[in-house]
């Protein structure tokens, strides 16, 4: 697997060692592993177990994240499915095409290496691939289009997706979720967990937009569970809630103790700072203090439907309440392990 480092990869190993597996983890030369030892001792104790990060079955495999990327010195006799779950998520304004080569370099060795060697794959891709209906639910039915309304990170998640349905057209047997804004323990300094750190510091105004999320957990059992069951072909949505940004940071907020906002940011006066921002970037060559892109995303309302996968796994999803609480419990440990 990929991605054994971050958020949801951690989540997949703990899981993947819960049911006895050997993992063969790729990670990013030079990357941390003090995130994905956090959220083993984390779901340790969330799910009563005992699993050590360093005896569990977890083979590291380091690897250059370049243009040219390739995976073919990996003995394929010992593999027997493959699970991508990397990818920088950063809203950085002079890093997004960096990162945007960098996530598809990645994802094209990996479904080039899957289909060579004849082995199952599981891609993690995001909801931020899916148009998002004005008005209801959006489900795995809605083409994907539009791609320059989108942020750099869902450009690059898309394109990365269609690399994958392109393998699935010519013959590679995947299986495609599509999970919301992840949460859970891990690396409260970095993607949407940072997010949540700062919630947790009380806001005077949140996001005007509403979205759905996911504990990651959930994201990692859903992806075993559809290759398990050889549901190949088809993209699942992954979402377990929906809720207003205004709502999760108040949330947030009360469970930290700190001020909760009370009053939203326009929508208008988001999408003029961040043409600003934009401007003022271009001029200066520096990164603006908030990404242009997170004030876009965050003014607009998203909504998700899972039945699809609720019904084909007989899958139930972490209640809301739940997931919040257990994120809010890793939030008050992880300055121990200065991941925050």
């Amino acid at each position: 697997m990929t991605g054994g480092t971050g958020l949801l990869g951690g989540h997949l190993l703990h899981y993947l060692c819960r049911k006895g597996e050997k993992v063969l983890a790729l990670h990013r030369m030079g990357s941390s592993f003090a995130a994905a030892e956090f959220i083993f001792k984390c779901l340790n104790s969330r799910f009563h177990t005992n699993l050590d990060f360093h005896s569990c079955g977890i083979t590291w495999h380091p690897i250059e994240f370049l243009d040219n990327v390739s995976l073919e010195e990996i003995d394929p006799a010992a593999i027997t499915a493959i699970v991508h779950a990397a990818g920088q998520v950063d809203f950085s304004y002079s890093q997004r095409n960096k990162i945007l080569q960098s996530n598809l370099a990645l994802t094209d060795a990996v479904v080039q290496y899957a289909s060579n060697h004849t082995l199952p794959l599981g891609y993690i891709s995001s909801t931020s691939t899916l148009n998002r209906k004005h008005k209801g639910s959006t489900t795995e039915s809605f083409e994907t289009e539009n791609i320059g309304q989108r942020s750099a990170y869902g450009v690059g998640k898309l394109r990365a997706e269609m690399t994958v349905w392109r393998a699935i057209h010519e013959g590679l047997c995947a299986a495609i979720i599509n999970p919301g804004i992840l949460l859970g323990p891990g690396d409260f300094r970095k993607g949407s967990l940072k997010m949540v750190t700062r919630a947790s510091q009380g806001l005077t105004l949140a996001p005007a937009g509403s979205n759905g999320f996911t504990d990651a957990s959930d994201a990692a059992r859903a992806i075993v569970e559809l290759m398990e069951n050889q549901m190949f072909g088809e993209r699942y949505v992954c979402v377990g809630f929906n809720i207003s940004y205004l709502n999760l940071f108040q949330r947030i907020a009360a469970a930290a103790g700190t001020h909760p906002p009370k009053k939203v940011l326009s929508p208008a006066l988001a999408y003029s700072t961040a043409k600003a921002l934009e401007i003022w970037s271009k001029i200066s060559g520096h990164d603006p203090f908030i990404s242009p892109d997170l004030l876009r995303t965050t003014s607009r309302h998203a909504q998700y439907q899972s039945s699809k996968l609720e019904k084909a796994l007989e899958f139930q999803f972490t209640p809301m309440d739940d997931t919040i609480t257990f994120t809010m419990e890793a939030l008050a440990a992880a300055p121990l392990h200065g991941l925050v």
